[in-house]
């Protein structure tokens, strides 16, 4: 592998070095485009993981696992441990982090933590290969993707946006709380409801921002927000509580839909440069 990377490097780098100098702006679009489309559409947990090995708790097992294990607290503001944890965007990165690596290296506590929390193994199984568990089936899954591969030419043409791809983000995908005042600091604890969860999908596209600041200028409110991209990069993403009035072809979608999933369904928005960090999941697109 070495050698062939090595082999290819040679052959290319003059090339994108040219590319580069020439647009740098569109070259790293570019870049951050492929990134993207070869981020796999699931989870990144090692592989070779599977969910039907994991042997299940005894049920003379479960209370004394739940009260190690599960931790549904949540730390009050203006408190010693509540700035430790929200000292800076480092520390939150460093607690999502630290949670997705002992969920990676302790596979079989995990799994057995859903399990106790409702979740069945076949939704484990699921979400390894791409599926989030906020879905109660496969069917669902498979019909909302479908959706969303309709839909993503008619925002780019909408937002005017380019290379739009959607994600799945937030604590239904894998299952525990990335909220660094959930649960544990250090450790995935706070796991996800099976019934109250939400969907949560964010837009990802070339020129996001710009669409943002044009409806900012209409007078409409979109808010942004922190998010994490990397172990050493956080970004903004953005919301808005009326799509309506914001893009009419993502309300439309977000009514259709919203109502099949018993803890809704969620949009964010973000720009195509930004990465996608482990513990989310590509959409695969047409």
């Amino acid at each position: 592998m070495a050698e062939t990377f090595g082999c290819w490097r040679g052959v290319l780098e003059p090339t994108l070095s040219v590319l580069r100098a020439s647009d740098p702006e569109g070259f790293d679009r570019l870049v951050a485009l492929i990134k993207y489309r070869a981020t796999t559409p699931y989870p990144r947990f090692p592989q070779g993981l599977d969910a039907t090995a994991v042997s299940e708790l005894s049920a003379d097992q479960v209370d004394a696992f739940k009260a190690e294990h599960i931790d549904n607290t949540k730390i009050k503001d203006d408190t010693p441990e509540y700035r430790e944890r929200t000292s800076s965007e480092y520390a939150v990165r460093e607690a999502q982090y630290a949670r997705w690596r002992w969920a990676c290296a302790n596979f079989e506590t995990y799994c057995n933590m859903l399990r106790v929390s409702g979740h069945i193994t076949e939704s484990v199984q699921a979400m390894l290969k791409g599926r989030p568990l906020c879905f109660p089936d496969q069917k669902s899954f498979s019909d909302l993707v479908a959706g969303l591969q309709e839909l993503g030419p008619q925002l780019e043409t909408a937002m005017g946006c380019a290379n739009l791809g959607f994600v799945f983000t937030g604590s239904s995908v894998v299952g525990f709380s990335q909220n660094p005042l959930k649960g544990k600091y250090l450790t995935p604890s706070k796991i996800t409801s099976t019934t109250k969860s939400d969907v949560d999908i964010c837009i990802k596209a070339d020129g996001i921002e710009r669409f943002v600041e044009s409806v900012r200028e209409r007078g409409q409110t979109v808010r942004g927000f922190g998010t994490t991209c990397s172990i050493t990069t956080s970004a903004m993403r953005f919301g808005c509580k009326d799509w309506a009035a914001v893009c009419p072809e993502l309300a439309a979608f977000h009514k259709k839909w919203s109502t099949t999933f018993q803890g809704g369904l969620q949009f964010t928005l973000c720009e195509g440069g930004l990465e996608v960090p482990p513990w989310e999941s590509r959409i695969p697109m047409k």
